[in-house]
């Protein structure tokens, strides 16, 4: 008979993971995970804010594009009313009163994309957000939820204070966040060129 040769393995002990170890590398990973989770909240808080003041910095434009349709429908007056009102219609007619407001200090308004006139500012008024789809309506006063905007338009007259010239200063300030702590402000200056 044949005798069988045995051999004897010696498993080294020092190869396998502690748990001292296991335990770091769960911290290591744990710590990568929550600061990766962390970074993506603070991006989607960040877009958040660049979208509101984005949608802010279009508010802020429309507001001075809609006082300067204001001044030129009243130049439109003058030349489409027959016959033309005497005396013309001052181009700086922005509440439908007919006669140039004065704004030697500052005068405040509020207006709607569908508005013809400014009207004067309601304190603290937030545009709304109509998103009913078939009248787009979009942002304005009348219907829908209250968003986190507010819209100042902000006149002043002969603001270089040059008597030989007639222009305004207009201030578009649109404020929004949760207690309004930012806005936008866009500025123009627009000028009788009729004269």
């Amino acid at each position: 008979m044949k005798n069988l040769q045995t051999t004897n393995y010696k498993l080294q002990t020092n190869l396998g993971f502690t748990l001292l170890e296991t335990v770091i590398a769960i911290s290591i990973l744990t710590t990568g995970v929550i600061a990766t989770i962390g970074l993506m909240n603070s991006g989607l808080k960040q877009i958040g804010y660049l979208k509101n003041k984005i949608i802010a910095i279009n508010l802020a434009q429309e507001g001075i594009e809609l006082t300067r349709n204001v001044r030129d429908n009243n130049w439109l007056t003058n030349l489409t009313v027959p016959p033309p009102p005497s005396p013309p219609v001052p181009f700086n007619v922005w509440t439908g009163t007919g006669t140039a407001d004065e704004c030697s200090s500052t005068c405040k308004y509020e207006i709607d994309y569908d508005d013809t006139k400014l009207v004067l500012l309601e304190s603290g008024r937030k545009l709304k957000l109509d998103q009913n789809t078939d009248l787009n309506k979009g942002y304005q006063y009348d219907t829908g939820n209250n968003s986190i905007f507010t819209r100042t338009i902000t006149i002043t007259d002969d603001p270089d204070e040059n008597f030989g010239t007639a222009d305004v200063r207009v201030e578009s300030t649109v404020k929004f966040g949760d207690k309004e702590n930012e806005e936008v402000t866009l500025e123009t200056i627009l000028y009788d060129w009729k004269k």
